[in-house]
């Protein structure tokens, strides 16, 4: 399996001056969790805007969306890989390099996005080893305490 079988294949692309507040509207409307962040007039991708920065790097901290531009908080620089890479090494590329998202290139050109989720969902188990998948762990609401599961 490679990751041209699970990629995201639709894109939206923002402008790294824009504010987290309508980035965060941009990406309600266009039912998206990762932007592809462009610097002005630059032709090359800059970064990625993913929900997990702006849950970490703004609502975590109190800071305001209104405020902060995409450019302060991004995912920089943004790992890259093509299509035709096979998915066990995207994944571990990724895992690697403690990333969630990667941008999918061909010919110079975005032309999708992978995340872990997507290995996950939708490239599971090969994304994944057998020791990995056997162990998930849960938190207890009442207790806040880590319980192990077993899945098989």
């Amino acid at each position: 399996m490679f990751v041209k079988d699970i990629m995201t294949k639709s894109t939206v692309v923002i402008c790294s001056s824009t504010t987290v507040e309508d980035a965060i509207r941009l990406m309600r409307t266009q039912q998206v969790r990762c932007l592809i962040v462009k610097d002005g007039s630059a032709s090359a991708p800059y970064g990625l805007l993913t929900e997990e920065e702006i849950v970490n790097k703004i609502i975590a901290k109190g800071r305001s969306p209104h405020f902060v531009r995409v450019d302060s908080i991004m995912q920089r620089p943004c790992i890259q890989m093509s299509m035709n890479t096979p998915l066990q090494e995207a994944a571990q590329i990724l895992s690697d390099t403690s990333v969630h998202w990667a941008l999918v290139m061909e010919n110079g050109q975005p032309v999708g996005l992978l995340s872990l989720t997507d290995i996950w969902m939708k490239g599971h188990p090969q994304g994944l080893s057998s020791d990995q998948r056997s162990h998930v762990y849960t938190i207890d609401d009442k207790t806040r305490r880590q319980q192990e599961c077993h899945v098989t």
